[in-house]
């Protein structure tokens, strides 16, 4: 972790906090108001630390919609496999609650490889930070809502009933390719950016980042087209499948641009000593 000041230990940096308050007893901070007490936080915080939060709570909300559209794998993607993939193979009728197990599965083929492949990277002196990982986290999600998309368009205009489960299983590939990287990044950044004194606040921030995620990934999902039937996303009507599937790829492409765009600028705010950390 980073930082604009020499290592200090646990104990030096409560008695530094500590003392920044020193003119408020802890009895008469319990009865702050909540603009006081952020006033206060705020007066705890130096400048560099002020920026890095700055940069963390955007990389919340691009989390947010990371996680919205990966959650589809286990919302959506059921009622897709449902109706439109063809499951039977004469001998068995695969159950959709089997496609589920396809995730784990490569992301424990997946994992070791991935960690082979940083370690060559590491010793070439390639790095990838915490920004290159969620761009290309974001860039494989696009194209695996772009597969989803074209498939749905061609189911859309009856020139195709159901597809082959092997369009599921890459679909799911990708998804554990994406899911490895962005993982990874999500710690990374918060290791970077949070304060060392309120590392488990923010911690707490970026778990709940799932939470909000969910729920609304749930009201999309409850919004997937039905045969005959038209529904609406944030006002925008959803024709068919096409247009439910490609939400998702705007809104990651969208995403990854915004950080493509403003990569240079973030890492100016987050203050890190080695660049290509980020």
């Amino acid at each position: 972790m980073n930082d604009d000041r020499p290592k200090e230990s646990i104990i030096e940096e409560s008695n530094k906090l500590l003392r920044n308050i020193s003119h408020e007893s802890i009895f008469k901070i319990k009865n702050l108001n909540f603009n006081q007490r952020i006033r206060l936080f705020r007066d705890s915080l130096t400048l560099k630390e002020k920026d890095r939060i700055t940069v963390f709570f955007i990389f919340l909300m691009i989390i947010i919609f990371y996680r919205i559209a990966f959650s589809q794998s286990s919302i959506s993607l059921v009622f897709f496999i449902n109706t439109y993939v063809q499951r039977d193979l004469s001998f068995f009728t695969i159950p959709v609650q089997m496609f589920s197990l396809l995730n784990p599965l490569f992301i424990l083929i997946l994992g070791p490889i991935f960690i082979k492949v940083t370690d060559k990277l590491e010793k070439k002196k390639i790095k990838l930070g915490f920004i290159k990982r969620t761009i290309l986290a974001l860039l494989v999600m696009v194209l695996c809502f772009t597969l989803l998309t074209v498939i749905g368009y061609y189911i859309d205009i009856d020139s195709v009933d159901k597809i082959s489960l092997i369009w599921i299983v890459v679909f799911e590939f990708f998804i554990a390719v994406s899911e490895l990287l962005f993982s990874i990044a999500g710690y990374a950044m918060v290791g970077d950016l949070a304060p060392e004194k309120y590392y488990s606040l923010f911690f707490g921030f970026f778990l709940a980042t799932k939470s909000v995620a969910m729920f609304l990934s749930g009201f999309i999902s409850s919004r997937f087209p039905q045969e005959g039937t038209e529904s609406f996303i944030f006002h925008m009507p959803v024709h068919g499948l096409m247009d439910f599937f490609m939400i998702f790829v705007i809104m990651n492409l969208f995403t990854a641009l915004v950080l493509i765009i403003y990569r240079k600028k973030l890492i100016e705010k987050m203050h890190l000593e080695d660049s290509n950390s980020a």
